[in-house]
């Protein structure tokens, strides 16, 4: 009997528990459909609008990120691509060789001048770099070994990896014959063999009877030198030198003759060029002023002058 009453009253309190979650459930259900029917339409409108703008400006927000990615990529790409270009722009890969020919009247063998380059940039690479190369002293160098050259300048690029030079060549303004070599001077008083220009009027005679020996060469440049100096300095006061000759027994002594004067002019060799010319245009006011027309002045010695 015992047990019996105790099933049944488990069974009765599992009714009531079945009961009551019903009852609960039934409950929510309830206050759901009082809520949904709390909420109107614009309401609800309201809510899926709030919902859609807020997905928005996800998606917005994502493009801007992903825009500024791609721009920042961009921008570095033409960057390194400008880099690259730039450099491959100042980069000098091989050589090619343009010249000065308005005034030349004799071929130029620019293969020369090529190789001349060539060396030099073998010797220098950081001069590859077309912004870092210094033209002075390429053009030191050129005379080292080709005296003639005046300079040489960057004339821009041939190809992207060519540079071209544009040689500009001295023009003389005497010539001297020793041993059978022609020297020519220019204005400079730059001393050198090769002459793509036109003989000069002014020739230097050698009176002195004096053997050069081997090496004489250099001390004649030297005095070549000496001889540009004085026809250039003569012409900056309006005098034109239209002789010049080494006196008898005598290499440290230069005999000239200007335009438009009989009157030879002694100069020393190891004298200041400026002074002496100075000198001698002081002599010839002086004398002109006094209708004076001497065979010769002498203006070897520092502030003096004689004249016979």
């Amino acid at each position: 009997m015992g047990k019996f009453r105790l099933k049944k009253k488990a069974n009765i309190e599992i009714g009531r528990r079945q009961n009551y979650s019903s009852s609960s459930n039934s409950k929510i259900s309830s206050t759901l459909i009082k809520i949904s029917r709390t909420l109107s339409t614009p309401q609800i409108d309201r809510m899926r609008s709030q919902n859609d703008i807020d997905s928005l400006r996800l998606k917005t927000q994502k493009l801007t990120n992903h825009r500024k990615k791609i721009g920042l990529i961009f921008f570095i790409s033409s960057l390194i691509a400008f880099l690259l270009i730039s450099f491959i722009i100042q980069l000098t890969g091989s050589v090619s060789v343009s010249l000065n020919n308005a005034k030349t009247n004799k071929s130029v063998d620019n293969a020369i001048y090529k190789k001349a380059v060539e060396k030099y940039l073998e010797q220098n690479p950081i001069y590859r770099i077309r912004s870092l190369l210094d033209t002075t002293n390429l053009s030191k160098f050129m005379l080292q070994y080709y005296p003639e050259v005046l300079s040489v300048a960057d004339n821009g690029k041939s190809s992207i990896y060519e540079t071209n030079y544009y040689f500009s060549f001295r023009q003389p303004v005497a010539g001297w014959q020793i041993d059978g070599d022609k020297y020519y001077v220019d204005d400079k008083g730059v001393s050198f063999k090769q002459n793509y220009f036109t003989e000069p009027e002014l020739q230097i005679v050698d009176n002195s009877g004096i053997k050069l020996e081997k090496g004489a060469a250099i001390a004649s440049n030297s005095f070549l030198a000496f001889v540009g100096k004085v026809v250039s300095e003569s012409r900056k006061i309006g005098y034109v030198v239209t002789e010049a000759a080494i006196p008898l027994d005598s290499t440290r002594e230069l005999d000239i003759k200007l335009k438009g004067r009989e009157t030879l002019v002694k100069l020393a060799i190891d004298r200041g060029v400026a002074e002496q010319i100075e000198d001698m245009n002081n002599s010839f006011v002086y004398l002109d002023s006094k209708s004076t027309k001497p065979v010769y002045v002498d203006v070897r010695v520092s502030g003096k002058a004689y004249y016979k």
